[in-house]
């Protein structure tokens, strides 16, 4: 029986939109994660670690989060987050609101 391989994501949060962890904490409690990335990965188990680059600290973990190309429809309906607002045809690590 072979098991299929898994990986979680460790993504940073900048200081540019979020001074410390707690803006980006905050954002994520009302709208959700949203982190754009190169590409999604191809074994992506559905948990990301969250690291401030000022702090240096790793401050959450979200799981059930899912990678996905953002549609125009998607970045229409998205609501403005600090650090701008979604680009269709991108592709996102998305979690939802709990």
């Amino acid at each position: 029986m072979s098991e299929e391989k898994r990986f979680d994501i460790m993504m940073g949060v900048g200081q540019r939109y979020y001074p410390d962890p707690s803006y980006f904490i905050d954002e994520v409690l009302r709208l959700g994660l949203s982190k754009r990335v190169a590409q999604c990965p191809k074994y992506f188990s559905g948990r990301v670690w969250l690291v401030h680059w000022r702090t240096r600290r790793f401050f959450a973990m979200v799981d059930g989060a899912e990678c996905r190309k953002v549609t125009a429809a998607d970045a229409a309906s998205e609501a403005l987050r600090g650090c701008g607002t979604l680009k269709p045809g991108k592709e996102y690590v998305r979690g939802r609101r709990r």
